[in-house]
């Protein structure tokens, strides 16, 4: 159980880095390659798509935590919150995949 608590805590640790130094999905406003706006709208929809999954699952751990009372409920718990991140990581790679085509 221990194994499980470390694994999805390192999950959620390696998801939220690569969330923070993700590309910002631009270019420089003086760069030669300027970015269609509309990909750029879509890029903006996306990251809104994704801050609201993270929000869900976020939402859903404080919900089911409060209610919590047997190990196997933690269990389940854990497994659910390593479903989800491993979800928001493939997410995060197809956004970073988006930006490549920008």
């Amino acid at each position: 159980d221990l194994n499980m608590m470390d694994s999805t805590i390192y999950r959620v640790d390696s998801v939220a880095e690569k969330i923070l130094h993700s590309p910002s999905g631009y270019k420089p406003l003086f760069n030669v390659l300027k970015v269609d706006e509309g990909k750029l709208n879509k890029l903006v929809e996306f990251d809104l798509s994704l801050g609201e999954n993270v929000t869900a699952l976020l939402n859903e751990v404080k919900e089911k935590s409060e209610k919590v009372s047997k190990i196997d409920d933690i269990r389940g718990l854990f497994q659910k919150v390593l479903a989800e991140i491993e979800k928001i990581d493939e997410l995060v790679n197809m956004r970073e995949n988006y930006i490549q085509l920008l």
